[in-house]
């Protein structure tokens, strides 16, 4: 018989208040194939009222690279329209006791090390009941079903370089964890590196399924995500990223009910109905976001009026 090799893990955890479903899923070595989730239930009551909800927002985009033959047009631009867009739920009915849109980081202040920092950061400032929404846009790349954000100081001399001067998903998922709100939202607008091969870019196909997939169950977020290669990057749509272009719409057209809140259910149907429409009409050609929610959908922002998303797009 072969030995078993046993390793004890301990995190602590945030929970809310009610009856709290505690899941894992183990992956193999080379993080391809997933065991069955095993989930225990925790049931948690305050001695004490929760405080109301606080938004936090950081976005992050790369359109300048060290490299300048990868530099993308809209990447930074496209975090910060959606940094104002956020900003937009501070006014009108509250929906939060507060929101905190962080200062975007852009270009060459995207590099682990600052972004690690951020995160301890924003870890003692998150409370678990605040909601925490992470838009990422620049270049993506995805292998056997593991995504990597290319940071500004990427070494792209080789596919392999690449891959290992990257931000990694684990690492993602290990600042993640810092944060210990308990609704959280991942928006990816990233894109194929130049230098990668075809079949490489970030969130396309089956690849692309894999990974939303073991980033929405291993972190617990709601994940959505672009499918889009350099090319349709480049050209955007209305000096944007045609998936951000859609975010910015459904800030203020995502309302299917009319009560006045986008929730992330309502979000994501409209990125599911409308990007696909809308790039169609384009030369570039259809596009299907890919979605994962993770847990009860929950009001996200106040329904903003198109004439302030449009103020912000131009």
């Amino acid at each position: 018989t072969t030995a078993v090799e046993e390793t004890k893990v301990t995190r602590a955890l945030a929970l809310a208040d009610g009856t709290n479903a505690i899941e894992m899923v183990a992956y193999n070595r080379k993080n391809l194939a997933a065991s069955l989730p095993v989930s225990v239930l925790v049931t948690v009551k305050s001695s004490k009222p929760r405080p109301p909800p606080r938004l936090h927002v950081l976005t992050i985009g790369v359109s300048k690279y060290r490299d300048n033959d990868i530099d993308l047009i809209f990447a930074a631009a496209d975090a910060k329209a959606v940094a104002a867009a956020f900003r937009l739920s501070g006014s009108g009915t509250q929906l939060y006791e507060s929101v905190h849109v962080h200062p975007p980081m852009l270009d060459d202040q995207v590099t682990a090390q600052n972004l690690q920092r951020e995160f301890k950061r924003l870890s003692n400032i998150v409370r678990a009941d605040d909601v925490f929404v992470l838009y990422v846009a620049g270049h993506g790349l995805t292998v056997d079903g593991h995504y990597y954000f290319l940071q500004h100081d990427v070494d792209d001399k080789s596919f392999d370089s690449i891959v290992e001067t990257s931000i990694d998903q684990n690492m993602l998922q290990e600042w993640l964890t810092q944060i210990p709100a308990l609704r959280s939202v991942l928006i990816y607008d990233t894109c194929e590196s130049g230098s990668t091969a075809e079949d490489q870019s970030a969130f396309r196909g089956t690849r692309q399924l894999v990974a939303v997939e073991k980033l929405s169950r291993s972190m617990g977020r709601t994940v959505l995500a672009a499918t889009s290669d350099v090319a349709k990057a480049l050209e955007g749509y209305r000096n944007h990223g045609i998936f951000t272009y859609v975010v910015l719409d459904a800030f203020s057209r995502a309302d299917r009910n009319n009560d006045g809140r986008i929730g992330t259910d309502e979000l994501a149907d409209y990125l599911r109905i409308n990007l696909p429409a809308l790039s169609a009409t384009t030369p570039t050609g259809r596009q299907e976001p890919q979605t994962k929610m993770s847990g009860s959908p929950f009001a996200l922002v106040n329904r903003a009026n198109i004439v302030d998303i449009n103020r912000i797009r131009n």
